[in-house]
Protein backbone atom coordinates (compact mmCIF):
# COMPACT_ATOMS: atom_id res chain seq x y z
CA UNK A 1 0.00 0.00 0.00
CA UNK A 2 1.15 3.11 -0.68
CA UNK A 3 1.28 6.31 1.84
CA UNK A 4 -0.25 9.08 -0.72
CA UNK A 5 -1.90 11.79 1.25
CA UNK A 6 -0.21 14.25 -0.73
CA UNK A 7 -2.24 13.55 -4.15
CA UNK A 8 -5.42 14.57 -4.33
CA UNK A 9 -8.12 11.72 -5.49
CA UNK A 10 -8.06 12.66 -9.24
CA UNK A 11 -4.38 12.33 -8.70
CA UNK A 12 -4.71 8.91 -7.29
CA UNK A 13 -7.05 7.90 -9.77
CA UNK A 14 -6.23 9.16 -12.94
CA UNK A 15 -9.34 10.86 -14.01
CA UNK A 16 -11.88 13.16 -12.42
CA UNK A 17 -14.26 10.37 -12.14
CA UNK A 18 -13.79 8.53 -8.56
CA UNK A 19 -15.40 5.56 -10.59
CA UNK A 20 -12.67 4.57 -12.22
CA UNK A 21 -10.62 3.94 -8.95
CA UNK A 22 -13.04 0.54 -8.53
CA UNK A 23 -13.70 1.64 -5.26
CA UNK A 24 -15.64 -1.22 -4.59
CA UNK A 25 -13.05 -3.66 -4.41
CA UNK A 26 -11.62 -1.01 -0.98
CA UNK A 27 -14.49 -2.67 0.86
CA UNK A 28 -17.99 -0.41 -0.49
CA UNK A 29 -19.65 -3.30 2.30
CA UNK A 30 -17.38 -3.95 4.76
CA UNK A 31 -16.86 -6.41 7.60
CA UNK A 32 -18.44 -5.81 11.01
CA UNK A 33 -15.52 -5.22 14.13
CA UNK A 34 -14.86 -7.89 15.87
CA UNK A 35 -16.81 -8.29 19.44
CA UNK A 36 -13.39 -7.31 21.39
CA UNK A 37 -15.44 -8.20 24.95
CA UNK A 38 -15.00 -12.10 24.08
CA UNK A 39 -11.60 -11.53 23.14
CA UNK A 40 -10.50 -9.94 26.73
CA UNK A 41 -12.18 -12.94 28.38
CA UNK A 42 -9.43 -14.98 26.38
CA UNK A 43 -6.35 -12.98 27.20
CA UNK A 44 -2.91 -14.79 28.14
CA UNK A 45 -0.94 -13.08 31.08
CA UNK A 46 2.48 -13.08 32.38
CA UNK A 47 1.61 -13.87 36.49
CA UNK A 48 4.40 -12.15 38.81
CA UNK A 49 5.33 -15.11 41.06
CA UNK A 50 5.23 -13.22 44.21
CA UNK A 51 4.11 -9.17 45.24
CA UNK A 52 8.15 -8.77 46.75
CA UNK A 53 10.14 -6.80 44.64
CA UNK A 54 12.63 -8.62 46.71
CA UNK A 55 13.36 -11.98 44.59
CA UNK A 56 16.21 -13.34 46.57
CA UNK A 57 17.16 -15.64 44.10
CA UNK A 58 19.55 -15.89 41.51
CA UNK A 59 16.89 -17.20 39.02
CA UNK A 60 13.24 -15.93 38.55
CA UNK A 61 10.11 -17.97 36.38
CA UNK A 62 7.24 -16.40 35.41
CA UNK A 63 4.05 -18.35 34.11
CA UNK A 64 1.88 -17.48 31.30
CA UNK A 65 -1.72 -17.94 32.23
CA UNK A 66 -4.11 -20.41 29.90
CA UNK A 67 -6.51 -18.01 27.73
CA UNK A 68 -10.05 -17.93 29.49
CA UNK A 69 -8.51 -18.57 32.90
CA UNK A 70 -9.39 -14.84 33.89
CA UNK A 71 -13.18 -14.47 31.66
CA UNK A 72 -14.27 -11.81 34.61
CA UNK A 73 -13.13 -8.35 34.64
CA UNK A 74 -9.14 -8.31 36.21
CA UNK A 75 -6.63 -5.90 36.76
CA UNK A 76 -3.89 -6.11 35.10
CA UNK A 77 -0.75 -3.78 33.49
CA UNK A 78 -0.82 -3.45 29.60
CA UNK A 79 2.68 -2.66 28.42
CA UNK A 80 3.83 -0.17 25.39
CA UNK A 81 7.39 -0.09 23.92
CA UNK A 82 9.45 -0.13 21.12
CA UNK A 83 10.26 -3.43 20.08
CA UNK A 84 13.86 -2.48 18.32
CA UNK A 85 14.12 -0.08 21.01
CA UNK A 86 15.69 -2.66 23.72
CA UNK A 87 18.49 -5.55 23.36
CA UNK A 88 18.29 -8.61 24.75
CA UNK A 89 20.82 -7.51 26.66
CA UNK A 90 20.99 -4.34 28.38
CA UNK A 91 23.61 -3.22 30.09
CA UNK A 92 21.69 -0.24 32.41
CA UNK A 93 20.11 -3.89 34.35
CA UNK A 94 21.89 -4.02 37.61
CA UNK A 95 24.47 -6.89 38.07
CA UNK A 96 22.75 -8.41 40.37
CA UNK A 97 19.37 -8.96 38.46
CA UNK A 98 18.34 -12.86 38.36
CA UNK A 99 17.84 -14.86 35.01
CA UNK A 100 14.45 -14.96 33.67
CA UNK A 101 12.40 -17.76 32.40
CA UNK A 102 9.06 -17.87 31.08
CA UNK A 103 6.58 -21.16 31.59
CA UNK A 104 4.40 -21.46 28.77
CA UNK A 105 1.74 -24.35 28.40
CA UNK A 106 3.69 -26.08 30.45
CA UNK A 107 6.64 -25.30 28.61
CA UNK A 108 9.79 -23.74 29.89
CA UNK A 109 11.58 -21.16 27.40
CA UNK A 110 13.46 -17.71 27.42
CA UNK A 111 11.76 -14.82 27.34
CA UNK A 112 10.31 -13.19 23.92
CA UNK A 113 10.88 -9.81 24.89
CA UNK A 114 13.59 -8.48 26.21
CA UNK A 115 14.51 -8.90 29.48
CA UNK A 116 14.49 -4.97 30.23
CA UNK A 117 10.95 -5.02 29.48
CA UNK A 118 9.89 -7.95 32.03
CA UNK A 119 11.99 -5.92 34.65
CA UNK A 120 10.25 -2.86 34.56
CA UNK A 121 7.04 -3.70 34.17
CA UNK A 122 7.30 -6.00 37.27
CA UNK A 123 8.43 -3.25 39.33
CA UNK A 124 6.10 -1.54 38.66
CA UNK A 125 3.44 -3.75 39.30
CA UNK A 126 5.04 -4.33 42.31
CA UNK A 127 4.27 -0.72 43.57
CA UNK A 128 0.63 -1.03 42.67
CA UNK A 129 -0.15 -3.97 43.69
CA UNK A 130 -0.88 -5.62 40.38
CA UNK A 131 0.05 -9.40 39.50
CA UNK A 132 -0.65 -9.67 35.76
CA UNK A 133 1.21 -8.33 33.10
CA UNK A 134 0.18 -8.21 29.63
CA UNK A 135 3.22 -8.15 26.97
CA UNK A 136 2.26 -8.59 23.61
CA UNK A 137 5.58 -10.23 22.81
CA UNK A 138 4.75 -12.74 25.34
CA UNK A 139 1.24 -13.00 25.62
CA UNK A 140 0.09 -13.05 21.54
CA UNK A 141 1.52 -16.75 19.93
CA UNK A 142 3.49 -14.77 17.36
CA UNK A 143 3.77 -18.07 15.32
CA UNK A 144 -0.24 -18.25 14.81
CA UNK A 145 -1.45 -15.47 12.08
CA UNK A 146 -4.93 -16.38 13.71
CA UNK A 147 -3.68 -15.34 17.03
CA UNK A 148 -1.85 -12.19 15.70
CA UNK A 149 -5.00 -11.19 14.02
CA UNK A 150 -7.47 -11.15 16.46
CA UNK A 151 -5.47 -9.37 18.65
CA UNK A 152 -4.94 -6.62 16.30
CA UNK A 153 -8.06 -6.20 15.76
CA UNK A 154 -8.83 -5.37 19.79
CA UNK A 155 -5.27 -4.00 20.78
CA UNK A 156 -6.81 -0.61 21.82
CA UNK A 157 -9.43 -2.21 24.05
CA UNK A 158 -6.91 -4.06 25.93
CA UNK A 159 -5.04 -0.82 26.51
CA UNK A 160 -8.32 1.03 27.46
CA UNK A 161 -9.65 -1.83 29.68
CA UNK A 162 -6.39 -2.04 31.65
CA UNK A 163 -5.78 -1.06 34.99
CA UNK A 164 -2.37 0.50 34.24
CA UNK A 165 -0.63 1.10 31.06
CA UNK A 166 2.90 2.02 30.75
CA UNK A 167 5.04 3.36 28.54
CA UNK A 168 9.01 2.08 28.97
CA UNK A 169 10.73 5.08 27.35
CA UNK A 170 14.41 5.20 26.93
CA UNK A 171 15.00 8.62 27.87
CA UNK A 172 17.23 8.84 31.10
CA UNK A 173 17.26 11.48 33.82
CA UNK A 174 20.96 11.49 33.92
CA UNK A 175 21.45 13.40 37.06
CA UNK A 176 20.06 14.41 40.03
CA UNK A 177 18.85 17.74 39.17
CA UNK A 178 16.59 16.89 36.11
CA UNK A 179 15.35 14.13 38.83
CA UNK A 180 14.72 16.89 41.73
CA UNK A 181 13.19 19.22 38.50
CA UNK A 182 10.56 16.66 37.38
CA UNK A 183 9.68 15.85 41.06
CA UNK A 184 8.98 19.31 41.85
CA UNK A 185 7.33 19.81 38.37
CA UNK A 186 4.34 17.00 39.54
CA UNK A 187 4.56 18.09 43.36
CA UNK A 188 1.90 20.60 42.52
CA UNK A 189 -0.94 18.19 42.83
CA UNK A 190 -0.29 17.11 46.12
CA UNK A 191 -3.19 18.91 48.15
CA UNK A 192 -3.97 20.40 45.28
CA UNK A 193 -7.56 22.03 46.83
CA UNK A 194 -5.56 24.06 48.80
CA UNK A 195 -3.87 26.15 45.42
CA UNK A 196 -7.63 26.84 44.11
CA UNK A 197 -7.01 29.45 47.24
CA UNK A 198 -6.25 32.22 46.45
CA UNK A 199 -5.00 33.57 49.64
CA UNK A 200 -2.58 31.20 49.10
CA UNK A 201 0.76 32.18 47.13
CA UNK A 202 1.58 29.68 44.15
CA UNK A 203 4.54 27.36 45.33
CA UNK A 204 7.65 29.17 45.11
CA UNK A 205 8.65 26.81 42.44
CA UNK A 206 6.39 27.86 40.10
CA UNK A 207 7.51 31.10 39.89
CA UNK A 208 10.73 30.86 38.86
CA UNK A 209 11.09 31.42 34.82
CA UNK A 210 14.42 29.44 35.02
CA UNK A 211 12.80 26.29 36.64
CA UNK A 212 10.16 26.56 34.04
CA UNK A 213 12.67 26.68 30.79
CA UNK A 214 14.46 24.00 32.19
CA UNK A 215 10.99 21.79 32.54
CA UNK A 216 10.48 22.87 28.89
CA UNK A 217 13.69 21.78 27.67
CA UNK A 218 13.40 18.41 29.66
CA UNK A 219 9.40 17.69 28.34
CA UNK A 220 11.00 18.61 24.72
CA UNK A 221 13.74 16.37 24.85
CA UNK A 222 11.78 13.25 26.39
CA UNK A 223 8.77 13.79 23.28
CA UNK A 224 11.83 13.25 21.21
CA UNK A 225 11.81 9.48 22.73
CA UNK A 226 10.92 7.08 19.97
CA UNK A 227 8.30 5.54 21.44
CA UNK A 228 6.27 8.78 20.65
CA UNK A 229 6.91 8.18 16.87
CA UNK A 230 5.44 4.64 16.81
CA UNK A 231 1.84 4.13 15.15
CA UNK A 232 0.70 1.30 17.06
CA UNK A 233 2.11 3.22 19.59
CA UNK A 234 -0.19 6.05 19.56
CA UNK A 235 -3.30 3.34 19.24
CA UNK A 236 -1.38 2.19 23.01
CA UNK A 237 -1.25 6.10 24.62
CA UNK A 238 -4.50 7.26 22.83
CA UNK A 239 -6.64 4.20 24.00
CA UNK A 240 -5.17 4.09 27.90
CA UNK A 241 -5.95 7.57 28.06
CA UNK A 242 -5.84 8.73 32.10
CA UNK A 243 -4.35 4.75 32.73
CA UNK A 244 -1.16 5.24 30.71
CA UNK A 245 2.04 5.99 32.89
CA UNK A 246 5.14 7.26 31.48
CA UNK A 247 8.41 5.21 32.89
CA UNK A 248 11.59 7.46 32.78
CA UNK A 249 14.60 5.48 32.96
CA UNK A 250 17.24 7.06 35.60
CA UNK A 251 21.36 6.78 35.17
CA UNK A 252 23.43 4.69 37.76
CA UNK A 253 24.27 8.00 39.60
CA UNK A 254 20.38 8.47 40.36
CA UNK A 255 19.36 4.56 40.84
CA UNK A 256 22.19 4.39 44.30
CA UNK A 257 20.05 7.80 45.66
CA UNK A 258 16.61 6.04 45.14
CA UNK A 259 18.27 2.40 46.25
CA UNK A 260 19.18 4.44 49.24
CA UNK A 261 16.16 5.68 50.36
CA UNK A 262 14.31 2.64 49.46
CA UNK A 263 12.24 4.22 46.28
CA UNK A 264 13.00 1.52 43.87
CA UNK A 265 13.34 -2.04 43.23
CA UNK A 266 16.51 -3.75 43.48
CA UNK A 267 16.53 -4.75 39.18
CA UNK A 268 15.55 -1.64 37.75
CA UNK A 269 15.29 2.17 38.25
CA UNK A 270 12.18 3.48 36.40
CA UNK A 271 9.97 7.09 38.06
CA UNK A 272 6.97 6.29 36.69
CA UNK A 273 4.49 10.06 35.88
CA UNK A 274 0.96 9.27 34.78
CA UNK A 275 0.82 11.39 31.48
CA UNK A 276 -2.36 13.43 32.89
CA UNK A 277 -0.82 15.21 35.08
CA UNK A 278 2.20 16.03 32.99
CA UNK A 279 -0.47 17.39 30.25
CA UNK A 280 -2.76 19.08 32.85
CA UNK A 281 0.10 20.74 35.33
CA UNK A 282 1.44 23.73 33.09
CA UNK A 283 -2.25 24.80 32.15
CA UNK A 284 -3.21 24.72 36.62
CA UNK A 285 0.06 26.88 36.89
CA UNK A 286 -1.19 29.38 34.15
CA UNK A 287 -4.59 29.37 35.93
CA UNK A 288 -3.57 29.97 39.34
CA UNK A 289 -0.58 32.91 38.57
CA UNK A 290 -3.48 34.64 36.64
CA UNK A 291 -5.56 34.62 40.31
CA UNK A 292 -2.61 36.73 42.11
CA UNK A 293 -0.82 39.70 40.63
CA UNK A 294 2.40 37.83 40.71
CA UNK A 295 2.30 36.80 36.70
CA UNK A 296 4.77 38.93 34.58
CA UNK A 297 4.82 38.92 30.88
CA UNK A 298 8.48 36.72 30.74
CA UNK A 299 6.37 34.59 33.31
CA UNK A 300 3.63 34.08 31.15
CA UNK A 301 5.24 33.48 27.77
CA UNK A 302 7.68 30.78 29.72
CA UNK A 303 4.28 29.00 30.84
CA UNK A 304 2.51 29.10 27.31
CA UNK A 305 5.90 27.56 26.36
CA UNK A 306 5.68 24.88 28.63
CA UNK A 307 2.46 23.90 28.18
CA UNK A 308 2.90 23.51 24.45
CA UNK A 309 5.54 21.30 25.59
CA UNK A 310 3.89 19.19 27.92
CA UNK A 311 0.70 18.83 25.70
CA UNK A 312 2.80 17.59 23.06
CA UNK A 313 3.62 14.45 25.27
CA UNK A 314 -0.39 14.01 26.73
CA UNK A 315 -1.61 13.23 23.28
CA UNK A 316 -5.17 12.75 24.42
CA UNK A 317 -5.37 16.09 26.00
CA UNK A 318 -3.36 17.85 23.02
CA UNK A 319 -5.33 21.56 22.58
CA UNK A 320 -7.46 20.92 25.50
CA UNK A 321 -9.11 24.15 26.99
CA UNK A 322 -7.70 24.74 30.39
CA UNK A 323 -10.91 23.92 32.31
CA UNK A 324 -10.93 20.52 30.85
CA UNK A 325 -7.27 20.11 32.04
CA UNK A 326 -7.99 21.13 35.07
CA UNK A 327 -11.08 19.03 35.85
CA UNK A 328 -9.01 16.01 34.60
CA UNK A 329 -6.93 16.70 37.23
CA UNK A 330 -8.91 17.53 40.34
CA UNK A 331 -11.62 14.21 39.12
CA UNK A 332 -8.85 12.15 37.91
CA UNK A 333 -12.05 10.91 35.42
CA UNK A 334 -11.99 10.58 31.50
CA UNK A 335 -13.48 13.63 29.81
CA UNK A 336 -16.75 12.84 27.63
CA UNK A 337 -17.14 12.36 24.23
CA UNK A 338 -17.93 15.75 23.25
CA UNK A 339 -15.50 17.44 25.42
CA UNK A 340 -12.37 16.05 23.82
CA UNK A 341 -10.44 18.34 21.61
CA UNK A 342 -10.86 17.80 18.08
CA UNK A 343 -11.36 21.17 16.50
CA UNK A 344 -14.72 20.04 15.48
CA UNK A 345 -14.19 16.35 14.20
CA UNK A 346 -12.41 13.79 16.23
CA UNK A 347 -11.32 11.80 12.82
CA UNK A 348 -9.43 13.75 11.64
CA UNK A 349 -7.10 14.79 14.85
CA UNK A 350 -6.40 10.81 14.82
CA UNK A 351 -5.65 11.23 11.59
CA UNK A 352 -3.47 13.83 12.01
CA UNK A 353 -1.69 12.37 14.99
CA UNK A 354 -0.90 8.58 12.85
CA UNK A 355 0.49 11.20 10.18
CA UNK A 356 2.90 12.18 12.53
CA UNK A 357 4.42 8.72 13.50
CA UNK A 358 6.08 6.59 11.32
CA UNK A 359 5.70 2.61 10.71
CA UNK A 360 7.11 0.54 7.70
CA UNK A 361 3.62 -1.22 6.80
CA UNK A 362 1.12 1.59 6.00
CA UNK A 363 -1.79 -0.64 5.73
CA UNK A 364 -1.03 -0.90 10.03
CA UNK A 365 -2.17 2.84 9.79
CA UNK A 366 -5.59 2.06 8.53
CA UNK A 367 -6.15 -0.80 11.08
CA UNK A 368 -4.95 1.47 13.71
CA UNK A 369 -7.04 4.19 12.69
CA UNK A 370 -10.43 2.08 12.93
CA UNK A 371 -9.39 1.27 16.26
CA UNK A 372 -8.37 4.33 17.81
CA UNK A 373 -11.53 5.50 16.45
CA UNK A 374 -13.59 2.54 17.28
CA UNK A 375 -15.08 2.33 14.24
CA UNK A 376 -18.11 -0.73 13.98
CA UNK A 377 -16.90 -1.60 10.36
CA UNK A 378 -13.69 -2.72 8.58
CA UNK A 379 -11.99 -3.43 5.33
CA UNK A 380 -9.60 -6.07 4.62
CA UNK A 381 -6.60 -4.12 3.20
CA UNK A 382 -5.00 -6.82 1.60
CA UNK A 383 -4.04 -5.98 -2.08
CA UNK A 384 -4.94 -2.39 -1.86
CA UNK A 385 -3.11 -0.05 -3.16
CA UNK A 386 -4.01 3.30 -2.02
CA UNK A 387 -4.00 4.62 2.07
CA UNK A 388 -6.06 7.78 0.69
CA UNK A 389 -8.77 5.60 -0.82
CA UNK A 390 -8.77 3.00 1.56
CA UNK A 391 -9.41 5.51 4.32
CA UNK A 392 -12.13 6.82 2.37
CA UNK A 393 -14.18 3.61 2.08
CA UNK A 394 -13.77 3.40 6.16
CA UNK A 395 -15.23 6.38 6.50
CA UNK A 396 -17.90 5.58 3.64
CA UNK A 397 -18.95 2.42 5.29
CA UNK A 398 -19.21 3.71 8.63
CA UNK A 399 -21.12 6.52 7.64
CA UNK A 400 -19.21 9.68 8.10
CA UNK A 401 -19.15 11.16 4.79
CA UNK A 402 -22.00 13.59 4.41
CA UNK A 403 -24.62 12.70 1.71
CA UNK A 404 -27.06 14.94 0.16
CA UNK A 405 -30.76 13.57 -0.63
CA UNK A 406 -31.31 13.15 -4.20
CA UNK A 407 -33.98 12.65 -6.64
CA UNK A 408 -32.53 10.54 -9.44
CA UNK A 409 -33.89 10.22 -12.36
CA UNK A 410 -35.68 6.76 -12.86
CA UNK A 411 -35.09 6.53 -16.03
CA UNK A 412 -31.34 6.83 -16.20
CA UNK A 413 -29.99 3.44 -14.61
CA UNK A 414 -26.79 4.27 -12.99
CA UNK A 415 -25.36 2.35 -9.75
CA UNK A 416 -22.94 3.63 -7.71
CA UNK A 417 -21.21 2.20 -4.25
CA UNK A 418 -21.82 6.41 -3.02
CA UNK A 419 -25.39 6.25 -3.96
CA UNK A 420 -27.82 4.12 -1.77
CA UNK A 421 -31.94 4.21 -1.03
CA UNK A 422 -33.92 5.65 1.40
CA UNK A 423 -36.41 4.65 3.52
CA UNK A 424 -39.33 6.57 3.67
CA UNK A 425 -39.42 6.39 7.37
CA UNK A 426 -35.54 8.15 7.03
CA UNK A 427 -37.62 10.70 5.43
CA UNK A 428 -39.98 11.43 8.16
CA UNK A 429 -37.27 11.67 10.66
CA UNK A 430 -35.37 14.05 8.39
CA UNK A 431 -38.31 16.14 8.46
CA UNK A 432 -39.11 15.89 12.26
CA UNK A 433 -35.62 16.96 12.60
CA UNK A 434 -35.33 20.15 10.10
CA UNK A 435 -38.81 21.19 11.90
CA UNK A 436 -36.63 20.86 15.46
CA UNK A 437 -33.79 22.67 14.43
CA UNK A 438 -36.40 25.74 12.37
CA UNK A 439 -38.29 25.96 15.83
CA UNK A 440 -35.15 26.49 17.51
CA UNK A 441 -33.96 29.44 15.69
CA UNK A 442 -31.67 27.96 12.62
CA UNK A 443 -31.68 29.74 9.90
CA UNK A 444 -31.64 28.83 6.18
CA UNK A 445 -33.22 25.43 6.50
CA UNK A 446 -36.72 26.17 5.34
CA UNK A 447 -36.53 25.31 1.37
CA UNK A 448 -34.80 21.82 2.91
CA UNK A 449 -37.58 21.29 4.67
CA UNK A 450 -39.98 21.91 1.87
CA UNK A 451 -38.17 19.96 -0.26
CA UNK A 452 -38.89 16.81 1.79
CA UNK A 453 -42.33 17.64 2.89
CA UNK A 454 -43.04 17.98 -1.03
CA UNK A 455 -41.47 14.12 -1.12
CA UNK A 456 -43.12 13.00 1.70
CA UNK A 457 -46.35 13.99 0.34
CA UNK A 458 -45.55 11.76 -3.07
CA UNK A 459 -45.98 8.63 -0.51
CA UNK A 460 -47.83 9.75 2.82
CA UNK A 461 -51.61 11.13 3.12
CA UNK A 462 -51.87 15.00 3.67
CA UNK A 463 -51.72 15.50 7.14
CA UNK A 464 -49.44 12.70 8.54
CA UNK A 465 -46.36 14.26 8.12
CA UNK A 466 -46.70 17.07 10.61
CA UNK A 467 -45.96 15.38 13.73
CA UNK A 468 -42.64 16.15 15.87
CA UNK A 469 -41.39 13.04 16.71
CA UNK A 470 -41.55 9.49 14.64
CA UNK A 471 -43.85 7.70 17.15
CA UNK A 472 -46.20 9.88 17.34
CA UNK A 473 -46.60 9.51 13.60
CA UNK A 474 -46.78 5.98 13.69
CA UNK A 475 -49.64 6.58 16.27
CA UNK A 476 -51.73 8.75 14.15
CA UNK A 477 -51.05 6.15 11.91
CA UNK A 478 -52.83 3.64 13.96
CA UNK A 479 -55.89 5.83 15.04
CA UNK A 480 -56.41 6.65 11.55
CA UNK A 481 -56.38 2.66 10.85
CA UNK A 482 -53.30 3.48 7.87
CA UNK A 483 -51.19 1.28 10.04
CA UNK A 484 -51.74 -1.77 7.95
CA UNK A 485 -51.10 -0.14 4.73
CA UNK A 486 -48.10 2.45 5.83
CA UNK A 487 -45.94 0.38 8.09
CA UNK A 488 -44.33 -1.57 5.29
CA UNK A 489 -44.53 1.46 3.24
CA UNK A 490 -42.47 3.41 5.87
CA UNK A 491 -39.78 0.44 5.59
CA UNK A 492 -39.53 0.17 1.98
CA UNK A 493 -37.52 2.85 -0.51
CA UNK A 494 -38.86 5.94 -1.47
CA UNK A 495 -38.54 5.85 -4.78
CA UNK A 496 -36.18 7.55 -6.78
CA UNK A 497 -35.33 8.85 -3.60
CA UNK A 498 -31.90 8.34 -2.58
CA UNK A 499 -28.85 9.41 0.05
CA UNK A 500 -25.44 10.16 -2.54
CA UNK A 501 -22.27 10.47 -1.00
CA UNK A 502 -20.59 12.88 -3.61
CA UNK A 503 -16.53 12.52 -3.42
CA UNK A 504 -14.56 16.01 -4.19
CA UNK A 505 -11.71 14.52 -6.20
CA UNK A 506 -9.98 17.63 -6.04
CA UNK A 507 -9.18 17.32 -2.18
CA UNK A 508 -7.11 15.53 -0.54
CA UNK A 509 -7.74 13.01 2.22
CA UNK A 510 -6.64 15.33 5.10
CA UNK A 511 -8.19 18.62 3.24
CA UNK A 512 -11.35 15.80 3.36
CA UNK A 513 -11.11 15.36 6.80
CA UNK A 514 -10.83 18.83 7.31
CA UNK A 515 -13.81 20.30 5.47
CA UNK A 516 -16.11 17.66 7.27
CA UNK A 517 -18.38 19.35 10.04
CA UNK A 518 -20.05 17.57 13.24
CA UNK A 519 -22.67 18.62 15.22
CA UNK A 520 -26.75 19.09 14.83
CA UNK A 521 -26.59 22.30 16.49
CA UNK A 522 -23.76 24.31 14.12
CA UNK A 523 -23.59 21.84 11.35
CA UNK A 524 -25.97 23.84 9.15
CA UNK A 525 -24.78 27.41 9.94
CA UNK A 526 -24.13 29.06 6.48
CA UNK A 527 -25.39 25.61 4.69
CA UNK A 528 -28.21 26.70 2.67
CA UNK A 529 -30.03 25.31 -0.17
CA UNK A 530 -27.97 26.63 -2.83
CA UNK A 531 -24.53 24.87 -1.52
CA UNK A 532 -26.71 21.49 -2.01
CA UNK A 533 -27.05 22.71 -5.28
CA UNK A 534 -23.76 23.00 -6.27
CA UNK A 535 -22.22 19.71 -4.99
CA UNK A 536 -25.14 18.32 -7.07
CA UNK A 537 -24.06 20.27 -10.02
CA UNK A 538 -20.47 19.47 -9.53
CA UNK A 539 -21.37 15.66 -8.80
CA UNK A 540 -23.36 15.59 -12.43
CA UNK A 541 -20.43 16.98 -14.08
CA UNK A 542 -18.23 14.80 -12.30
CA UNK A 543 -19.70 11.52 -13.79
CA UNK A 544 -21.01 10.99 -9.86
CA UNK A 545 -24.59 11.57 -10.43
CA UNK A 546 -26.31 11.24 -13.38
CA UNK A 547 -27.99 13.74 -15.65
CA UNK A 548 -31.16 14.94 -14.46
CA UNK A 549 -30.42 14.52 -10.69
CA UNK A 550 -31.53 17.34 -8.17
CA UNK A 551 -31.13 18.45 -4.74
CA UNK A 552 -33.28 18.24 -1.76
CA UNK A 553 -31.84 18.28 1.27
CA UNK A 554 -28.55 17.40 3.58
CA UNK A 555 -28.46 14.36 5.10
CA UNK A 556 -27.12 12.64 7.72
CA UNK A 557 -25.20 13.90 10.72
CA UNK A 558 -21.77 15.09 8.96
CA UNK A 559 -21.93 17.66 6.03
CA UNK A 560 -19.13 19.74 4.26
CA UNK A 561 -18.30 23.01 5.84
CA UNK A 562 -19.33 26.27 3.29
CA UNK A 563 -15.79 27.07 2.63
CA UNK A 564 -14.70 23.43 1.87
CA UNK A 565 -17.74 23.53 -0.62
CA UNK A 566 -16.70 26.75 -2.63
CA UNK A 567 -13.34 25.67 -2.58
CA UNK A 568 -13.81 21.38 -3.90
CA UNK A 569 -17.34 21.58 -5.46
CA UNK A 570 -16.94 23.79 -8.09
CA UNK A 571 -18.94 22.86 -11.43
Amino acid sequence: MQRDTDFTFEDIVGSPDIHDSDISKYGATGMEAPDSTDMLRKLRFLRVPELDPDFGANDVTYTITDGGQYPEVVDYIAVSYCWNSFSQTNTALSDSAPTVSVIDQGVRRSPRCPTEVIFRAVNFAHARGVSLIWIDQECINQMDDADVQQHLQCMHTIYKQAKFAIGLLNFELTNWGQFMALMRFTAVTNHIEQHFDTANSPPEFLLNVKNIKFITRLLKSVRRDPWFSRTWVFQERYSAQLNMHLLFRVSSEVRASLMASNYIGPFWADVALPVHKIGSIPALWSFLLKQTSTETIELQLSLEALHEAAQSVCTDFDGAPIELLISVLLTGQNPQESQRPADGFRLKAIFQYIESCDNQVVSDRVAVFANVAELEWRINTTGLSSYSLSLLAVLHINDYLPRVLIRQDDKIEFRSPFILDVQTLALVHQAIELRYLIRNGHKGLDEDLQAVDETLAEFLPVGARQHETAKAFIMHCQEDGQNHDLLPLLASPAGNIKAATIIPVSATIEGLFGGIMKDTSVKRAGLFHSCGNKIVRYAVKSGQLPEGSTFLAFHGAYNWSPKFIDEHFVA
